[in-house]
């Protein structure tokens, strides 16, 4: 009897072990490229597997660019907050003493972190710090990283060189030798520019375009971790998350959704710039094959991790992400957040609040816009019936709320502490 309760007891450590978490961020993918999403060219089988596996959502958004995308994603907090607000120039530095990241969470909760592929919140001249440095300091206990964007991605006839396949053996050498918990962030670059013939189909034969055959290595290299997770044994506590950081780049070909071309939409106001594809699967955790159509942010996934590893995000500052944890177990019905809100990015992107209908954008004058046409273009409204009228206020008045909080009493007054959450259903 002692034997059986000390296997037992042994057991149930074991069920209650915080999952693996394993993140794979795409480079410029809107949803509209992925076949889950209605993309007609069929080049995602393994990535939209995730949804078959568990769960897809139908509003998520990041921000229009990489590096806001990726403070967003790392702290939980807009980039007005980060002052991570484009992907060159003097906001892309993360500020590792000001700021604490998802990495830093869960280290601190035990985990073992390991970031691999693009980086992007770094920039030497604003800094001393060494990337080796910053990237400790952020939470990762190992790397294999690339500081921003690749100038090459080497030779497609020479896979073992070529550097999206070198991150995936990274991640792969990791997950094997690293002991559990850990947390994987992976960042293949694919499929940003330079647009290249991948080690797939060196010559391109046959392919409709670089674009495509990059997504397609893509969606190989995802395979290539799932299949490691499962070789490994612990597909069953591993979370295994598939998104990207922004929509796709307008210098890429035409995506082919539904029969209709359509150009990318990165780095503008339009919803093409920030509805991207996000799957998730738990196993014994999320119903398979499911969808969710509250509207999510990508500043919310770092909240929902931490929930995940029995832990929380700091609560000494305002932070904008929001947990979807209960809404994709089902143990709630209701959807997590009514809103979102994104700050100033720059010459990128003015300050916006949405929701799954419409968008309003603090230009001068104000715009105002349906986003329910997604992917062939947002359509601006100028009627003044009464439902538009309503809803044109309604978000107006979040709008305002967003900016005194995030900048003071003055919208575009001047960063300044956060005193008000305006996040609230």
């Amino acid at each position: 009897m002692k034997s059986l309760l000390s296997i037992l007891f042994i057991a149930s450590i074991c069920s209650a072990a915080p999952p693996n978490i394993v993140l794979i961020m795409a480079d410029d993918l809107g949803a509209e490229s992925c076949n889950s999403y209605g993309g007609d060219l069929d080049i995602t089988p393994n990535i939209d597997k995730i949804a078959e596996q568990g769960v897809r959502f139908l509003h998520f958004h990041a921000s229009t660019q990489c590096t806001p995308s990726r403070g967003r994603l790392l702290t939980g907090r807009d980039s007005e907050k980060t002052n991570i607000k484009a992907s060159v120039g003097p906001y892309q530095h993360l500020f590792t003493d000001t700021e604490t990241t998802i990495g830093n969470v869960l280290k601190a909760a035990g985990y073992n972190n390991g970031t691999f592929g693009k980086w992007h919140v770094w920039l030497d001249s604003q800094t001393t710090e060494t990337i080796e440095e910053h990237v400790a300091a952020c939470g990762f206990d190992e790397h294999y990283i690339n500081a921003g964007n690749l100038v090459s991605y080497g030779d497609p006839n020479d896979e073992e060189n070529f550097e999206s396949y070198k991150v995936n053996q990274a991640v792969l050498s990791f997950i094997s030798a690293t002991n559990q918990p850990f947390f994987v962030k992976y960042v293949p670059h694919l499929p940003h520019d330079p647009f290249t013939w991948t080690p797939l189909n060196p010559t391109g034969s046959g392919e409709v375009s670089q674009f495509a055959a990059m997504i397609k290595y893509l969606d190989v290299m995802v395979s290539n971790v799932i299949d490691k997770v499962t070789a490994e044994g612990i597909a069953d506590n591993t979370a295994i998350l598939f998104l990207s950081d922004n929509g796709t780049a307008a210098s890429a070909p035409d995506s082919l959704y539904q029969g209709t071309l359509i150009p990318g939409g990165k780095s503008t106001d339009d919803t093409k710039g920030t509805k991207v594809p996000f799957h998730m699967r738990w196993d014994g955790n999320i119903a398979t094959n499911t969808t969710y159509d509250g509207l999510t942010d990508i500043a919310d996934i770092s909240v929902t991790l931490a929930q995940i590893a029995g832990t929380s995000m700091p609560v000494d500052r305002l932070i904008d992400g929001r947990s979807f944890l209960e809404q994709i177990k089902g143990t709630s019905t209701r959807h997590h957040r009514a809103y979102i809100y994104f700050g100033n990015q720059t010459a990128y992107a003015q300050p916006a609040v949405w929701d799954t209908e419409y968008k309003l954008i603090s230009n001068d004058p104000v715009e105002f816009y349906s986003t329910t046409n997604w992917p062939y273009g947002d359509a601006e409204i100028s009627d003044n019936n009464q439902v538009q009228t309503i809803n044109e206020m309604r978000l107006g008045i979040l709008l305002n709320n967003y900016e005194q909080a995030a900048y003071g009493d003055t919208p575009f007054g001047g960063h300044t502490n956060e005193r008000v959450f305006f996040n609230t259903p």
